[in-house]
């Protein structure tokens, strides 16, 4: 039984990351060998930020308000698959839109709820967050690192063949999920604004944006300036790979850590982690072993801080809010900060590309400071 749902769970986020891997790296590639211009190409990865900021919001309060997340996560990839497969038909700029707007809105939009399916349904068991979520960083890096393979051997036109096929994949996982029949307890908004506005609530949610922050300025930048550096792509790509394999080992042993640690030290930990990581990157980018070394730190900066996130969330949240509580998460707290993290080192990009790592350094070290803050307010009010 626990095998059962253990494969069923990581077999979502296989498929939800190998569909990251899928678009992410050869989508613009795929609309570019089709003629279409930079700006659609543009605007199709605006919406597939975008959608992230907005989607998770909707389907969190239909599925706390239904009570029925396990169903309509099925719907929901339903018609992703329907609306990407529209991606074989269409072809003028307005209509790919509307095909990237919908098939992202249900796609994208619906992670956060699966997080809450997955808490809930391992909850009691033997079965760690970390283990099953790992599987998601090896959908990733097997897709990315398989589908290059496989678009040089072939040809960049079949992305949509072979990523409507992982869109189909990602349905029939969800047919796997228990849905839960218990009936959710009347909504209250008030019940959602109190936890959302207690001090220690605050302070922790910033101190996740702002390290988001940091991270949205790695993400866009990282390659560009190692590049810049006379780094080969080879060399970029084993740095990126050795961060995704620390993700997954993290993501292995992180249970066995929160039995010893509290989750408040390795939220500190994680943003020292982070502060070292940008400082490696902005004065030693020239040295290889240091860059690998900054990359192994993705294991704290990523993995450790969402596996807390995820485990807070279940704790401070009501089972009838959980699914906003993690739709603010991904959507404020993750998406939006690698978006202001990416409009940041946009406009400082062209001063200085050391000194726009090193901003991300500044952000990381605000972070600590606020969950620093956080850990006060918590030791005050058990005080109290």
């Amino acid at each position: 039984m626990l095998i059962k749902k253990y494969l069923s769970l990581s077999s979502f986020y296989f498929f939800y990351c190998a569909i990251l891997g899928s678009i992410l790296p050869f989508f613009g590639v795929y609309l570019k060998a089709n003629g279409y211009s930079t700006s659609l190409i543009a605007l199709t990865s605006a919406i597939l930020l975008a959608s992230n900021i907005v989607a998770p919001n909707f389907w969190g309060w239909l599925s706390d308000k239904t009570g029925r997340r396990g169903k309509i996560i099925q719907l929901g990839n339903l018609l992703a698959c329907f609306s990407f497969a529209l991606l074989f038909w269409t072809q003028s700029y307005w209509s790919i839109i509307f095909v990237v707007a919908t098939f992202s809105f249900c796609w994208q939009g619906l992670i956060a709820q699966f997080e809450v399916v997955t808490l809930t349904s391992i909850k009691g068991t033997a079965i760690s967050y970390g283990r099953v979520r790992m599987w998601g960083s090896i959908g990733f890096v097997g897709a990315v690192s398989l589908l290059g393979l496989f678009f040089e051997q072939t040809s960049i036109h079949y992305f949509p063949h072979v990523t409507l096929c992982l869109f189909i994949l990602l349905w029939i996982s969800t047919l796997l999920i228990q849905d839960s029949t218990q009936q959710q307890e009347k909504q209250s908004s008030g019940g959602l604004l109190n936890t959302l506005k207690k001090p220690t609530m605050v302070l922790l949610l910033t101190a996740i944006l702002f390290v988001n922050i940091s991270h949205g300025i790695y993400y866009t930048f990282f390659s560009i300036y190692l590049e810049a550096l006379g780094y080969s792509s080879g060399t970029i790509g084993a740095l990126w790979t050795t961060a995704v394999v620390a993700e997954i080992l993290m993501f292995i042993v992180i249970n066995k850590l929160f039995k010893h640690l509290s989750w408040h030290f390795i939220l500190l930990i994680s943003l020292v982690m982070a502060i070292v990581r940008w400082a490696s990157i902005t004065f030693f980018a020239d040295s290889l072993i240091v860059l690998m070394f900054s990359q192994t730190l993705h294991a704290f900066t990523f993995s450790a801080i969402h596996s807390i996130m995820m485990e807070r969330i279940q704790v401070e949240f009501k089972p009838e809010h959980q699914g906003r509580g993690q739709a603010i998460y991904n959507s404020v707290c993750v998406s939006a900060g690698a978006a202001l993290g990416a409009g940041i080192a946009g406009l400082t990009w062209d001063w200085s590309h050391s000194g726009t790592f090193g901003i991300s350094t500044a952000f990381a070290l605000v972070a600590l400071f606020i969950a620093i803050l956080s850990g006060l307010k918590m030791m005050q009010t058990q005080k109290i």
